[in-house]
């Protein structure tokens, strides 16, 4: 959807890569992974990190592998029967990414939600109407450059918590290892897009 509105709105090439944020200011408390992790370790402690408004702003839970079974979310499962957190007003967050862009988001919002339902897609989290197909599930595949890992990555637990067995990241994943199993969180910074 973000690379959709980029298009739109600033010519970005949405058939080429994928846009999962818009903002670029959202990521001048959290510019980097290690700021990321630290946060985790130390404001989000008690909480499950996937959670906390701050990290939505600016990750994205990822599975190290395509064909990643586990541990909590197995993608070929999610895939045709959709995975997402319920917890969340999805139409006022679609609202909050527009409005720096448009004077009044209402009326963008409407056409984003019409614009997904004309190509069969379900908007029933948005206020709009529920999918024909059984398969609602869409995955995003995002490649990182190994020089960028560290920088932009880290190792997760279910949640987001920090699996330290798993660090230095860049260095687990270029090594001779099944990532069948495993999570990470990307920070989603918009400059390395």
């Amino acid at each position: 959807v973000r690379a959709a509105i980029a298009a739109v709105l600033f010519g970005f090439a949405s058939d080429l890569s994928p846009l999962p944020r818009l903002n670029e200011s959202d990521y001048e408390n959290v510019p980097n992974a290690q700021v990321l992790m630290q946060k985790v370790k130390k404001e989000w402690a008690t909480a499950k990190v996937d959670h906390v408004q701050q990290f939505r702003l600016v990750g994205i839970s990822a599975m190290c592998s395509l064909v990643a079974t586990g541990p909590e979310c197995c993608l070929q499962i999610a895939f045709g029967e959709g995975y997402s957190c319920k917890n969340l007003d999805f139409r006022s967050m679609l609202e909050s990414i527009l409005q720096p862009f448009a004077s009044t988001a209402d009326g963008l919002v409407d056409k984003v939600v019409a614009a997904c339902e004309t190509h069969g897609l379900d908007t029933s989290m948005f206020g709009g109407k529920g999918c024909d197909t059984q398969s609602r599930g869409h995955i995003v595949q995002i490649f990182v450059r190994r020089s960028l890992v560290d920088r932009l990555c880290y190792p997760a637990r279910p949640y987001g918590e920090i699996d330290e067995q798993r660090l230095p990241f860049a260095s687990y994943m270029a090594g001779d290892r099944s990532f069948s199993i495993g999570q990470a969180r990307l920070l989603a910074r918009p400059r390395y897009f």
